[in-house]
C-alpha cells in the first residue's frame, strides 16, 4: 500500500516539534489558522529552529514572535504558569498574556524587537493572580533577539530565558528579618547592661 506523499510532507514539516515534549504536542494540536502566525507548516526556518531549541531545553524559556509578540513556551516555563494561564496563553499576544507585568517588560521586548540590543532583568517581581488572590514570584530573565531575514529590522522575535528565584528571595527576606530581630535584641541588651552599670 502506497503512502500519501502530501501526508508525508505535512508530517515531516512538523518534525521541529518534538513529540516527547508536552508543549510540542500542545503546539502541534493548537488551532493556528486564525492566529497571527498562521499554520505551523508555513512558519519560517528561524522560528522552527528556536522552537526546537526551546522545546528540548529544561530551562524555562518562552518566545514572543512577530509584530504581536505571539507567545510560545516550553515545558519548564509551563510549570510556572497558574491553571488560569495554561493552555490559554499559547498563541496569544504577549501584552495580553503578561498584562500584569507588561509595564515592566514591554520596553525590553520593544528594545529587542527593534534591534537595539538584548536585555536583562534581575530579581524581577512578577505578580500573578490565582483564584482571585494576588501573589508575587521573583525571576531573573534575559531577553535576546532571534534573527529572521523576512522580518522587519531582521528580528523575528524575542527569546526569553528565565530563572525563578522565588525561594531564594523568600529565604533572603527571612534571613534579613532574623538579622534585624537579633540586632534589636543586641541593642536592647547593650542598653540594659549600660543602665545596670550606671
Amino acid at each position: 500500500m502506497m503512502s500519501d506523499p502530501a501526508s508525508k510532507t505535512t508530517i515531516s514539516s512538523l518534525d521541529f516539534l518534538p513529540s516527547g515534549s508536552e508543549m510540542g504536542r500542545f503546539i502541534r494540536d493548537h488551532d493556528w489558522l486564525d492566529s497571527a502566525l498562521g499554520s505551523p507548516q508555513q512558519w519560517s526556518q528561524s522560528l522552527r529552529t528556536v522552537l526546537r531549541l526551546m522545546l528540548n531545553t529544561a530551562q524555562p524559556m518562552a518566545v514572543f514572535w512577530g509584530e504581536h509578540g505571539t507567545c510560545l513556551y516550553n515545558d519548564a516555563f509551563r510549570q510556572s504558569l497558574v491553571s488560569e494561564q495554561h493552555p490559554d496563553s499559547l498563541g496569544q499576544p504577549a501584552s495580553e498574556v503578561w498584562r500584569e507585568t507588561w509595564p515592566m517588560i514591554g520596553s525590553i521586548i520593544e528594545q529587542v524587537m527593534t534591534d537595539k540590543g538584548a536585555g536583562k532583568q534581575i530579581n524581577h517581581t512578577v505578580p500573578f493572580t490565582l483564584h482571585g488572590r494576588q501573589d508575587n514570584t521573583y525571576w531573573t530573565c534575559s531577553f535576546s533577539p532571534v534573527d529572521d531575514q523576512s522580518a522587519p529590522d531582521g528580528i523575528g522575535g524575542a527569546l526569553v530565558i528565565c530563572n525563578e528565584i522565588t525561594d531564594q528571595m523568600y529565604a533572603n527576606q527571612t534571613l534579613d528579618t532574623k538579622c534585624e530581630q537579633l540586632t534589636q535584641m543586641f541593642n536592647k541588651a547593650s542598653v540594659y547592661g549600660a543602665n545596670e552599670r550606671a
